[in-house]
């Protein structure tokens, strides 16, 4: 936790980062590798979930948070509506208090529906603002409320714009907090481009193989030796200071 003795005001001229990962059905090793890393420089983040493995209770007792990421798109695996969704999700993680929808789906609709059904969801990751702070942003609808916590970088965004390499994007030392999001199987794939990633799904499907039972192996020989999105996450978790989910919470109040 923060030292009460640090202010506000100097936590957000540092700038101050705070990590995520959407699990998005990543292998158990792709996520552990992501573990491994976090490990390494003591830094703690928040997992948004998509199923169950038994790396989650890794995940929990390395004092990281877990959150939802359900899936509304049509054919989902989570269910078919927005209360068999959720209930699906938190029956994995029933103590999560927060989410980000998967492909970051969104409608006022949604929202009220989500939130009005399941109240102890508090926080929603799934606005994208890159080049404005993280904010606090209340929700109302008559008795319907919840906050929005809107996030300035994603490695799947940023290979739209990497062409025909990984561009690291500078950081705006002015912004503070900061979340960056990340996916388990980019870091242990090093992901450079769209193309590197398409080659990987191109190998799973025609050879049947679910993304969850990719091996290192499958990984590592698709691995790319460029610039990719693993050196990227050791180049801010070398450089910058980095809050937990409860402290990013403390620093937006």
């Amino acid at each position: 936790m923060l030292n009460e003795s640090t202010s506000q005001s100097a936590l957000l001229a540092s700038p101050y980062l705070h990590l995520t990962f959407d699990i998005d059905w990543a292998p158990d090793h792709s996520i552990e590798y992501c573990l491994e890393l976090l490990e390494s420089y003591n830094t703690k983040a928040t997992f948004f979930v998509t199923h169950y493995t038994p790396t989650l209770a890794l995940i929990r007792d390395r004092g990281h948070s877990l959150g939802l990421h359900p899936n509304f798109l049509p054919n989902s695996s989570h269910g078919t509506n927005v209360t068999d969704i959720i209930s699906h999700l938190l029956n994995i993680v029933p103590d999560a208090i927060s989410l980000r929808t998967h492909a970051l789906f969104q409608s006022s609709y949604l929202f009220l529906d989500l939130f009005s059904h399941f109240s102890q969801l508090r926080y929603d990751f799934s606005l994208y603002t890159p080049g404005l702070p993280s904010k606090l942003l209340p929700w109302y609808f008559n008795t319907t409320s919840f906050h929005r916590i809107n996030f300035q970088w994603e490695d799947d965004f940023i290979f739209s714009l990497s062409k025909p390499h990984f561009i690291a994007p500078s950081i705006d030392s002015s912004l503070s907090p900061q979340i960056f999001n990340f996916h388990p199987l980019n870091i242990s794939l090093n992901t450079d481009r769209m193309a590197t990633y398409a080659k990987l799904k191109s190998y799973a499907m025609k050879n049947n193989i679910p993304f969850q039972a990719l091996s290192s192996q499958d990984i590592h020989f698709h691995k790319v030796a460029a610039f990719g999105t693993c050196d990227y996450l050791l180049q801010l978790l070398n450089t910058y200071n980095f809050l937990s989910f409860d402290d990013l919470l403390c620093v937006l109040q």
